[in-house]
């Protein structure tokens, strides 16, 4: 799995509101199941509402990682770019 970021500049998170990591096994789109194993961890940005106008879904990924020690890293520099939160399950 390679590192893939969904954005082109680093001044596009600021539309995000909060950071999420999630483990991914088959695609963004589909929960992973109990007995699924992880493919990569996903950094999922919640778009701030004024962002999100008529848009059903305001979370979106923000970068694909190895790892989830990667996604918590990354998850946290978003934090501090933007001075959003960072939700950890």
């Amino acid at each position: 799995m390679q590192t893939l970021f969904y954005f082109d500049d680093v001044k596009q998170l600021d539309c995000y509101e909060s950071f999420d990591i999630l483990p991914v096994s088959n695609s963004h789109r589909s929960p992973i199941q109990i007995n699924e194993e992880i493919e990569f961890w996903s950094v999922m940005g919640t778009l701030k509402p004024e962002k999100a106008i008529d848009i059903e879904e305001r979370q979106f990924p923000v970068a694909d990682l190895p790892s989830e020690l990667y996604a918590v890293l990354f998850a946290s520099l978003c934090k501090q770019v933007t001075g959003a939160e960072t939700l950890e399950r």
